[in-house]
């Protein structure tokens, strides 16, 4: 079977249902809303690059055809996991050299993974509210 890749953001609709027939010949790449840049940023932005390295990792596991992380080992999954990396950084870094910009590099990357993981604390983080009597 043929297999497609969907990348699915909604801003048009509060929910969405994608239904069984379309998830058995698609392979469904999620964004966190808080990884797409907005705004004018230039290419070489710092989130604008980690936005496309994400976009990459992601492709790379559809490309590759890995397995839910569920199903195997930790050891395979990080065997996965480092595989995706390795084809996201060859594939951007490629397109990067092309355009004469700087190479994305693994520093940059724990940077970013970093600052998003502070971005979700503060959206995620309980906040005591009114007692319930």
């Amino acid at each position: 079977m043929e297999r497609g890749l969907a990348f699915i953001r909604m801003d048009t609709s509060d929910g969405r249902r994608l239904v069984r027939d379309f998830c058995d010949t698609h392979e469904i790449i999620l964004f966190s809303e808080r990884i797409i840049p907005r705004g004018a940023l230039a290419e070489d932005h710092p989130k604008v690059r980690y936005f496309w390295y994400v976009v990459l990792h992601e492709v790379a596991h559809a490309y590759c055809d890995h397995v839910s992380p569920k199903t195997i080992s930790a050891a395979d999954n990080a065997a996965q996991e480092e595989k995706a990396d390795d084809l996201a950084y060859s594939w951007f870094n490629a397109y990067l050299k092309s355009k004469k910009l700087p190479e994305f590099a693994e520093d940059e990357l724990n940077a970013a993974m970093a600052l998003s993981r502070d971005e979700a604390a503060k959206v995620f983080s309980c906040h005591e509210g009114p007692a319930v009597h």
